[in-house]
């Protein structure tokens, strides 16, 4: 399990997170995360293919930066989607530290199943949109359980795993996605898209 001061760390990232937050709050608006965490788990195998393309794939030195930007991009999303639905982000976290990812590094095994599992995380919840068993905004009982939590869970865990390739920890790649969400808000580009902003 993580320590006081990494659970204080993840509290401060979830809170600093949520202030950056700038979506509806509306039964529609709980599945942005969601769909977000798709698109950003997607730009980070986009990344690797691009390196992969241009031969410097494991990383060259120095073009790391734009892996931990959208892997920082990934545990916002995450970060949404506990604070949409009540859960501590360094509770999901901590459970990531129980996991036991088998792969060699270098394989590709973990860039390659990050979107996979991120895809897994949306195809349940677009299930329960379908049965419509999916909270609305508001209920009481908005938390998530069984595959839902898991896929969750294993999401941050491929996160983790990727950073650690990389050099970097998963506190690391939080800190640098909430330094650069500030810098944004503090321009006033917050809003919009592209990470040259």
């Amino acid at each position: 399990m993580i320590n006081a001061q990494r659970h204080a760390f993840y509290m401060q990232y979830q809170i600093d997170a949520e202030s950056t937050a700038i979506y509806p709050k509306t039964d529609v608006g709980l599945l942005y995360p969601y769909l977000g965490l798709a698109e950003e788990a997607s730009e980070v195998a986009g990344k690797v293919a691009d390196a992969i393309n241009q031969g410097i794939w494991p990383c060259a030195v120095g073009s790391e930066e734009a892996l931990v930007k959208e892997l920082g991009d990934v545990m916002w999303m995450v970060s949404a989607i506990c604070s949409d639905r009540g859960i501590q982000l360094s509770w999901v976290v901590s459970m990531t530290e129980l996991i036991e990812l088998h792969y060699s590094e270098g394989s590709l095994y973990t860039w390659m199943a990050l979107p996979a599992a991120a895809g897994d995380l949306v195809s349940v919840t677009a299930k329960k949109v379908r049965k419509g068993e999916y909270p609305r905004y508001g209920m009481a009982d908005m938390t998530v359980h069984g595959d839902e939590m898991n896929h969750l869970i294993r999401v941050v865990a491929l996160v983790r795993a990727c950073s650690e390739e990389l050099g970097v920890s998963l506190d690391a790649v939080c800190k640098y996605n909430i330094s650069k969400l500030k810098d944004r808000a503090n321009r006033g580009v917050i809003e919009g898209s592209g990470d040259d902003r």
